[in-house]
């Protein structure tokens, strides 16, 4: 049989060349288009930087592809151990993966391309492409360094349950039982309370609308006596100023008989003749004949005295 390779060789061989780089932050001074550069063509092998979840920029080493034969996606392992193996990986669009230049490389003390190259020592390689991932996922060696994915065992058939085994079933199947009738009993006594409570609510709510049916009486009633009152008082008020009316035109009538028996009787006075006409010339008596023959015509009859009006009541 061949000899197992020494551990350092395994370890070795499951390194990554930029192992130390891996996770560490880009320098701060690099600027993009003359230290690094997007959309570069990438290979397995390829030390590039990948934008992080937490916002920063760090290496990875690319390990392998991803996703369809045609798709430009590819698997950058972010994170490595103590021994420098992969333990994390990230599938990232080979447009965002930024690579750096030869240069930058050669600032980073990192010897040109051929530790690049796929199939260079330390360069780890999947057998098949992975599918594409969000966010960085734990590496599985199923596959990596060449090897094949494991193939999982056939579960064993179940064996015949014991007399233990079905001794501790009846003892669970006892104890799910009570704990129901537990369940059971507390979702009676729930029950029971909540009916409880809500017959004292509804007690309260009657006697509050008693309450307040009884406050709506008292003053309705109050109200009623509070207009009577008033009535009764307009009315008193109405008696007093018809009485107050009376009283003031019997003084009126009082004052106006005592200022009419108080004044002295109007005086009786003959009121005085007029001055009489002159007495026209009398004729001759006899008429024309007797005038003509000198007799003398009869006199005119005196004029009648005027009679006073008659005096006035006194009032």
């Amino acid at each position: 049989a061949k000899a197992a390779a020494p551990a350092a060789a395994r370890g070795a061989a499951r390194s990554l060349a930029f192992a130390d780089k891996i996770d560490q932050p880009i320098p701060p001074q690099w600027q993009p288009g003359v230290d690094f550069s997007s959309g570069a063509s990438i290979s397995v092998g390829d030390l590039v930087a990948v934008k992080r979840s937490d916002g920063s920029t760090r290496f990875a080493q690319v390990i392998g592809r991803a996703g369809l034969p045609w798709q430009n996606a590819w698997e950058v392992c972010v994170t490595v151990g103590a021994n420098g193996e992969p333990e994390a990986s990230r599938t990232e669009d080979g447009a965002t993966l930024l690579k750096p230049t030869p240069q930058a490389l050669q600032g980073l003390g990192v010897g040109g391309s051929s530790a690049q190259r796929v199939g260079s020592a330390g360069v780890p390689q999947r057998a098949e492409a992975v599918p594409m991932q969000t966010g960085t996922q734990r590496i599985t060696f199923a596959g990596l360094f060449g090897g094949k994915p494991s193939t999982p065992a056939a579960p064993a058939a179940p064996a015949a349950p014991s007399a233990a085994q079905d001794a501790a079933a009846a003892r669970a199947a006892a104890l799910r039982e009570a704990q129901a009738a537990k369940q059971r009993e507390l979702e009676e006594r729930r029950k029971a309370a909540e009916e409880a409570r809500a017959a004292k609510q509804a007690e309260l709510e009657a006697r509050k609308r008693q309450q307040e049916q009884e406050k709506a009486e008292r003053a309705a009633a109050l109200e009623a006596k509070r207009r009577e009152q008033e009535e009764q008082r307009a009315r008193m008020a109405a008696e007093a100023e018809a009485k107050r009316k009376a009283q003031l035109e019997e003084q009126e009538r009082k004052r106006a008989e005592a200022a009419a028996a108080r004044a002295p009787p109007p005086t009786l006075r003959q009121p005085s003749t007029p001055p009489q006409p002159p007495a026209a010339p009398s004729a001759p008596s006899g008429g024309f004949f007797g005038g003509l023959f000198g007799g003398s015509a009869p006199s005119a009859p005196p004029a009648k005295a005027p009679v006073p009006p008659p005096p006035k009541a006194a009032v």
